[in-house]
Protein backbone atom coordinates (compact mmCIF):
# COMPACT_ATOMS: atom_id res chain seq x y z
CA UNK A 1 0.00 0.00 0.00
CA UNK A 2 2.92 2.35 0.48
CA UNK A 3 4.43 1.47 -2.87
CA UNK A 4 1.92 3.44 -4.99
CA UNK A 5 3.23 6.61 -6.50
CA UNK A 6 0.89 9.13 -8.09
CA UNK A 7 2.36 10.97 -11.07
CA UNK A 8 0.14 13.78 -12.41
CA UNK A 9 1.05 13.38 -16.09
CA UNK A 10 -1.77 15.70 -17.12
CA UNK A 11 0.03 18.53 -15.27
CA UNK A 12 3.43 17.75 -16.75
CA UNK A 13 2.44 18.43 -20.35
CA UNK A 14 0.94 21.78 -19.37
CA UNK A 15 4.20 23.73 -19.49
CA UNK A 16 3.40 26.20 -22.24
CA UNK A 17 2.92 29.76 -21.17
CA UNK A 18 0.38 32.24 -22.47
CA UNK A 19 -0.21 33.60 -25.91
CA UNK A 20 0.28 37.35 -25.54
CA UNK A 21 -1.05 39.46 -28.38
CA UNK A 22 0.07 43.09 -28.53
CA UNK A 23 -2.30 44.88 -30.90
CA UNK A 24 -1.38 48.35 -32.10
CA UNK A 25 -4.46 50.57 -32.11
CA UNK A 26 -3.47 53.88 -33.65
CA UNK A 27 -5.00 56.02 -36.37
CA UNK A 28 -2.67 54.30 -38.84
CA UNK A 29 -4.00 50.82 -37.98
CA UNK A 30 -7.68 51.75 -37.73
CA UNK A 31 -8.23 50.69 -41.35
CA UNK A 32 -7.09 47.16 -40.39
CA UNK A 33 -9.23 46.99 -37.24
CA UNK A 34 -11.57 44.23 -38.47
CA UNK A 35 -8.74 42.07 -39.84
CA UNK A 36 -6.57 42.37 -36.74
CA UNK A 37 -9.43 41.57 -34.40
CA UNK A 38 -10.37 38.57 -36.56
CA UNK A 39 -6.78 37.35 -36.20
CA UNK A 40 -7.03 37.78 -32.42
CA UNK A 41 -10.19 35.64 -32.46
CA UNK A 42 -8.33 32.88 -34.31
CA UNK A 43 -5.51 32.94 -31.77
CA UNK A 44 -8.11 32.89 -28.96
CA UNK A 45 -9.56 29.71 -30.47
CA UNK A 46 -6.07 28.21 -30.64
CA UNK A 47 -5.46 29.11 -26.98
CA UNK A 48 -8.72 27.44 -26.02
CA UNK A 49 -7.87 24.27 -27.97
CA UNK A 50 -4.45 24.01 -26.30
CA UNK A 51 -5.62 25.09 -22.84
CA UNK A 52 -3.21 28.02 -22.81
CA UNK A 53 -3.78 31.40 -21.23
CA UNK A 54 -4.42 34.31 -23.56
CA UNK A 55 -3.51 37.93 -22.91
CA UNK A 56 -4.54 40.71 -25.29
CA UNK A 57 -2.69 44.01 -24.91
CA UNK A 58 -4.09 46.89 -26.98
CA UNK A 59 -1.50 49.66 -27.24
CA UNK A 60 -0.80 53.04 -28.78
CA UNK A 61 1.15 55.67 -26.80
CA UNK A 62 0.97 53.42 -23.76
CA UNK A 63 -0.78 50.35 -22.39
CA UNK A 64 -3.93 51.44 -20.58
CA UNK A 65 -5.35 48.00 -19.90
CA UNK A 66 -5.38 44.40 -21.04
CA UNK A 67 -7.61 41.34 -21.31
CA UNK A 68 -6.53 38.06 -19.68
CA UNK A 69 -8.26 34.74 -20.24
CA UNK A 70 -7.11 31.69 -18.30
CA UNK A 71 -6.83 28.51 -20.36
CA UNK A 72 -8.26 30.34 -23.36
CA UNK A 73 -11.65 30.58 -21.68
CA UNK A 74 -12.81 33.78 -23.35
CA UNK A 75 -15.93 35.32 -21.88
CA UNK A 76 -18.37 36.75 -24.38
CA UNK A 77 -18.71 40.02 -22.44
CA UNK A 78 -14.96 40.68 -22.39
CA UNK A 79 -14.65 39.68 -26.02
CA UNK A 80 -17.39 42.11 -27.05
CA UNK A 81 -15.67 44.81 -24.97
CA UNK A 82 -12.37 44.13 -26.78
CA UNK A 83 -14.05 44.18 -30.19
CA UNK A 84 -15.37 47.69 -29.47
CA UNK A 85 -12.17 48.85 -27.73
CA UNK A 86 -9.85 51.20 -29.56
CA UNK A 87 -6.84 53.16 -28.36
CA UNK A 88 -5.75 56.36 -30.03
CA UNK A 89 -2.34 57.90 -30.43
CA UNK A 90 1.07 56.97 -31.85
CA UNK A 91 2.80 53.58 -31.83
CA UNK A 92 5.08 53.08 -28.83
CA UNK A 93 6.37 49.47 -28.71
CA UNK A 94 8.36 49.70 -25.48
CA UNK A 95 5.35 49.86 -23.10
CA UNK A 96 3.66 46.91 -24.84
CA UNK A 97 6.84 44.80 -24.90
CA UNK A 98 7.57 45.58 -21.24
CA UNK A 99 4.00 44.73 -20.25
CA UNK A 100 4.18 41.43 -22.18
CA UNK A 101 7.46 40.50 -20.46
CA UNK A 102 5.86 41.27 -17.08
CA UNK A 103 3.01 38.86 -17.90
CA UNK A 104 5.57 36.14 -18.72
CA UNK A 105 7.54 36.89 -15.54
CA UNK A 106 4.42 36.66 -13.37
CA UNK A 107 3.34 33.39 -14.96
CA UNK A 108 5.53 31.25 -12.71
CA UNK A 109 3.62 27.99 -13.31
CA UNK A 110 4.67 27.78 -16.95
CA UNK A 111 8.05 27.91 -18.58
CA UNK A 112 7.54 29.62 -21.91
CA UNK A 113 5.18 31.72 -23.94
CA UNK A 114 4.50 33.39 -27.26
CA UNK A 115 4.34 37.12 -27.82
CA UNK A 116 2.66 38.22 -31.03
CA UNK A 117 2.80 41.84 -32.18
CA UNK A 118 0.28 43.13 -34.68
CA UNK A 119 1.62 46.53 -35.68
CA UNK A 120 1.87 48.96 -38.57
CA UNK A 121 5.64 48.69 -38.57
CA UNK A 122 7.04 52.05 -37.45
CA UNK A 123 7.48 52.56 -33.69
CA UNK A 124 8.07 56.11 -32.48
CA UNK A 125 10.20 54.96 -29.57
CA UNK A 126 12.86 53.11 -31.59
CA UNK A 127 15.68 55.09 -29.92
CA UNK A 128 14.61 53.70 -26.52
CA UNK A 129 14.28 50.17 -27.94
CA UNK A 130 17.83 50.37 -29.30
CA UNK A 131 19.53 51.13 -25.97
CA UNK A 132 22.20 48.41 -25.48
CA UNK A 133 21.38 47.70 -21.82
CA UNK A 134 17.68 47.27 -22.65
CA UNK A 135 18.52 44.99 -25.58
CA UNK A 136 20.77 42.83 -23.40
CA UNK A 137 18.17 42.52 -20.64
CA UNK A 138 15.35 41.61 -23.04
CA UNK A 139 17.48 39.17 -25.06
CA UNK A 140 18.60 37.28 -21.97
CA UNK A 141 15.03 37.25 -20.57
CA UNK A 142 13.60 35.85 -23.83
CA UNK A 143 16.29 33.16 -23.94
CA UNK A 144 15.95 32.24 -20.26
CA UNK A 145 12.15 31.97 -20.41
CA UNK A 146 12.05 30.39 -23.90
CA UNK A 147 9.74 33.08 -25.24
CA UNK A 148 9.05 33.17 -28.97
CA UNK A 149 8.27 36.64 -30.38
CA UNK A 150 6.48 37.06 -33.71
CA UNK A 151 5.16 40.11 -35.52
CA UNK A 152 2.59 40.68 -38.20
CA UNK A 153 3.63 43.93 -39.89
CA UNK A 154 0.75 45.74 -41.59
CA UNK A 155 2.88 48.11 -43.69
CA UNK A 156 6.06 46.57 -45.07
CA UNK A 157 7.39 49.93 -46.34
CA UNK A 158 7.60 51.28 -42.77
CA UNK A 159 9.37 48.21 -41.37
CA UNK A 160 12.99 48.57 -40.25
CA UNK A 161 14.46 45.29 -39.01
CA UNK A 162 16.82 47.02 -36.55
CA UNK A 163 13.80 48.40 -34.64
CA UNK A 164 12.53 44.84 -34.20
CA UNK A 165 15.73 43.13 -33.07
CA UNK A 166 13.77 41.08 -30.48
CA UNK A 167 11.65 39.21 -33.06
CA UNK A 168 12.09 35.56 -34.01
CA UNK A 169 9.57 35.64 -36.89
CA UNK A 170 8.19 38.43 -39.08
CA UNK A 171 5.21 38.22 -41.41
CA UNK A 172 3.91 40.97 -43.64
CA UNK A 173 0.20 41.49 -44.19
CA UNK A 174 0.71 41.81 -47.94
CA UNK A 175 2.18 38.28 -48.03
CA UNK A 176 -0.70 36.81 -46.09
CA UNK A 177 -3.36 38.49 -48.21
CA UNK A 178 -2.01 37.14 -51.52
Amino acid sequence: HNNVLYVPFHELHDTKGPYIICVEQTKATKQFNIQTKALVLLIAKLAEQHGRDLCIIPFADDVTGHYYFERGDVSVEQLIHFMHHFEDGQAQLLPALSFALTIIRQNDKRKSGNIIFITEGKPLDEHRLLEPTYQQAVTSFLREHKVDVTALILNEQLFNASDYWFLHHVYFAEELLR
